[in-house]
């Protein structure tokens, strides 16, 4: 049986992956401070979604191309989930 370790601080936790050799943790950074806990990258950019989403904008992969456009590095399913939520 193998021991299990703690997760270092500066890492979180994101998934348990079990396959047939056992049970791997997948870690990552933790997010900056400065980030919005809910929305990442987004934070800067919630004036524009609500004008978007109040100019008639339902469409979540249009809403994520047009902030790729101006430069934002933010997956599609962050910006589908943040603009479902608008």
């Amino acid at each position: 049986m193998e021991t299990i370790l703690p997760v270092p601080q500066h890492l979180e936790l994101v998934q348990l992956v079990a396959d047939s050799r056992g049970i791997t943790a997948v870690v990552r950074p933790k997010a900056e401070q400065s980030r919005c806990p809910c929305c990442g990258c987004l934070s800067s950019r919630v004036p524009y979604i609500y004008q978007r989403w109040n100019g008639g904008c339902r469409n979540g992969s249009q809403m994520h191309r047009e902030l790729v456009e101006q430069g934002v590095h933010a997956a599609l399913r962050t910006v589908t989930r943040y603009h479902a939520l608008s």
